[in-house]
């Protein structure tokens, strides 16, 4: 009984509790829903206002970060020559070999020492064996020529003669090395920040890179500096020792108003070109680097220039109009893959200036005699270049020979390493040339 009183006491208080409970704690659940509403409003809106802050912030300039030209080039950029106005850009700070695009700073302290004196464009320089045994597109200096300062300008701006860069490099500075030294403390003078020559020709050499913008840098200073060696830059034909060299600028002569200035090849990089042009008294100045073939480099940049000088309103009849080309699968096999008659990549071969990595390795390379694939280092138009070539490398190990080629108009020398009955076989010892005796760009051949 006392048992039934108490539970009955207990239920009765839970009961009265309650009763008093209720409306406070619903009340305070209210006031924490709407509470907590507010809170998720707030947030809601913060995060609301911070995702178009966002947006606004990482929203894009109309045009920014495209390539409404769509050039098929690893690097481009044009640019107003009085005021260095940007026209165009695509990837301009990306470090790619120079090539040939190097000779224009070579040619640079070659005409500054003249300005200030230094050296007279009388002055008679003799070549070097090293010198003569340069490989790729030469002037066909030979070993013990005496040859004047103005006759090797000229071979290195039409010709792009790289024999031409090593003999005024040691006659000026009395070593490469010493040469290569001055050229990178002017082009720092010039702001080419991220630029590092290896070489005076552009040959190939391990670290040794430049951008478009820094070439765009080097070819005002140039221009500005020296406005006549645009002379030299767009003369088409030039003969040294009895034979015709071609400048590989072939925009001069299909280009209305182009008047220079330097085109290059090596393996690392591509086609690449400085050119310039001037019409109506407006000058602007385009750097593609990175192009499949030199007829990819012609066309991509007379696309790149008659875009500006149609925006400036100075176009010219036709190209104004050229359309943005269709990719295509066989890009790889342009029109232009072999060099016309007359024209040789300005860095086929390894040279004796542009070897990447140290000193060739005495070791004595065995390679077969027999088969119809061959290795071949280098081409020349004259027999003694090709001997005295043939000569370094066998000096250095490598059973070299000299193979005449007849041309259309000339007889060409080629150096050439083994026979080999696959081509697999040649890649092989194509492979051992580059990384153990410092050959990177041998080719194979039939």
């Amino acid at each position: 009984m006392r048992t039934r009183f108490r539970l009955t006491t207990i239920f009765l208080l839970f009961c009265a509790f309650a009763l008093v409970a209720t409306p406070a704690m619903a009340k305070r659940s209210k006031s924490y829903s709407k509470a907590s509403a507010k809170t998720e409003q707030v947030a809601s809106s913060s995060k609301k206002t911070k995702k178009s802050k966002k947006r606004a912030v990482a929203a894009p300039v109309l045009g920014e970060g495209k390539d409404p030209l769509r050039l098929r080039v690893r690097s481009a950029i044009a640019a107003d020559y009085e005021s260095g106005s940007i026209f165009y850009e695509k990837d301009p700070d990306k470090q790619i070999a120079p090539a040939s695009l190097t000779k224009v700073l070579t040619l640079y302290i070659v005409r500054e020492a003249i300005e200030q004196g230094k050296l007279r464009e009388d002055d008679v320089v003799k070549v070097s064996r090293r010198a003569a045994c340069a490989s790729g597109s030469v002037m066909d200096l030979y070993t013990g020529e005496r040859v004047t300062v103005r006759e090797l300008m000229k071979g290195i701006a039409v010709a792009s003669a790289n024999d031409g860069c090593v003999a005024i490099a040691e006659h000026m500075s009395g070593s490469v090395d010493n040469f290569v030294r001055l050229m990178n403390r002017k082009a720092r003078s010039l702001g080419m920040l991220r630029t590092v020559f290896k070489t005076p020709n552009g040959l190939p050499a391990d670290g040794q890179v430049t951008t478009a913008r820094d070439m765009l840098k080097l070819s005002r200073a140039y221009l500005k500096r020296f406005p006549d060696s645009l002379t030299l830059h767009s003369t088409r034909n030039y003969v040294h020792n009895r034979r015709n060299h071609q400048n590989a600028n072939r925009l001069l002569g299909s280009f209305e108003g182009a008047d220079g200035l330097k085109t290059g090849f090596v393996n690392a990089s591509g086609y690449n070109i400085i050119a310039t042009a001037k019409r109506d008294g407006k000058r602007i100045i385009a750097v593609t680097l990175g192009s499949n073939t030199s007829g990819v480099r012609k066309r991509e940049t007379a696309r790149l220039m008659e875009k500006v000088f149609a925006d400036l309103g100075k176009p010219a009849t036709g190209l104004a109009k050229a359309k943005t080309p269709r990719p295509e699968p066989w890009e790889q096999a342009e029109e232009d893959v072999t060099t016309q008659v007359g024209e040789r990549p300005e860095a086929q071969g390894g040279g004796l200036v542009g070897r990447q990595g140290s000193a060739l390795k005495p070791v004595s390379l065995q390679v077969p005699a027999k088969g119809r694939y061959t290795i071949q280092d280098s081409t020349f138009r004259s027999m003694e270049n090709a001997r005295g070539r043939q000569a370094a490398l066998r000096d250095d190990g490598i059973p070299a020979r000299v193979v005449a080629t007849k041309g259309d108009k000339s007889t060409f020398y080629r150096v050439l390493i083994g026979r080999y009955t696959s081509i697999q076989q040649a890649e092989a010892t194509r492979r051992k040339l580059a990384s153990d005796y410092n050959l990177p760009n041998t080719l194979i051949t039939r």
